[in-house]
């Protein structure tokens, strides 16, 4: 208990001083557009809590290309990474382009994307191509950290490949899966956002902040993207929890 304690006062203490520098700052720069005060950006937060410019709107259209982007990327991610790690055949013919994606800028594949898709689809498509792999890389890596001990038993027991998966493969990817869950939806938001930013769909928070970036509101574009982050930050701790849970309950 007193751990606990001691850890939200850490917690605390970091964003009082995290906000005082801030104050302190943009009171020296007195530059509302190089860096907005506090007062002038909580002012935002309030307006845009309350409704204004339609941002609950905006906010819903981005979190449904969340979930959606998170279900395909999981489900994709999976299917995959258990092709890979039953047959060897897969696991070589996926291991480039999986590395490729792994590897390759947000940002090209968003402007090549543009080529391609309607701006409302960008966001979707561009964040299942990035995080697909990180699910994929997950259950591939519970495949790899196989025990040994209980492989050779099932070889002494003459057990099918069946029920080598279901009795010691499938319990040992559980916990790969349900970590690849918390990392998967912690980065969907993060490409999500990228995405609506560049491509600019009629509803979605990257469309607020691009078109306050283009009006120079400052105070607007940091408040938009504190929301953003406390949302983000929340759901992925829920995310976290749930998994904990399951562990525990296991």
């Amino acid at each position: 208990m007193k751990k606990s304690v001691k850890k939200a006062c850490t917690v605390l203490f970091s964003l009082i001083c995290f906000f005082v520098v801030w104050a302190a700052v943009s009171k020296k720069l007195d530059s509302e557009l190089i860096l907005p005060s506090v007062k002038s950006v909580f002012e935002k937060i309030g307006w845009y809590f309350c409704g204004g410019g339609n941002f609950w709107k905006h906010f819903a259209f981005s979190f449904l290309r969340i979930i959606l982007s998170f279900v395909i990327s999981v489900a994709f991610g999976t299917f995959l990474g258990l092709s890979a790690g039953l047959f060897s055949f897969a696991d070589d013919f996926l291991r480039f382009p999986v590395s490729f994606l792994r590897t390759v800028p947000v940002i090209s594949v968003i402007l090549i994307a543009l080529f391609w898709l309607k701006s409302g689809s960008i966001p979707l498509f561009v964040s299942v191509l990035m995080t697909f792999p990180v699910m994929f890389t997950a259950i591939r890596s519970g495949f790899l950290q196989k025990d040994s001990s209980l492989m050779q038993m099932a070889q002494v027991y003459n057990f099918t490949k069946f029920q080598k998966f279901r009795y010691i493969q499938l319990p040992n990817l559980v916990p790969f899966f349900l970590n690849g869950l918390v990392s998967v939806f912690g980065l969907t938001w993060k490409v999500v956002a990228a995405g609506e930013v560049l491509s600019v769909p009629k509803y979605g928070i990257g469309s607020v902040l691009q078109l306050n970036q283009v009006h120079l509101e400052s105070a607007s574009v940091f408040a938009v993207t504190l929301i953003f982050v406390c949302f983000s930050f929340a759901s992925e701790r829920l995310m976290a929890l749930f998994v904990r849970i399951i562990n525990n309950t296991k």
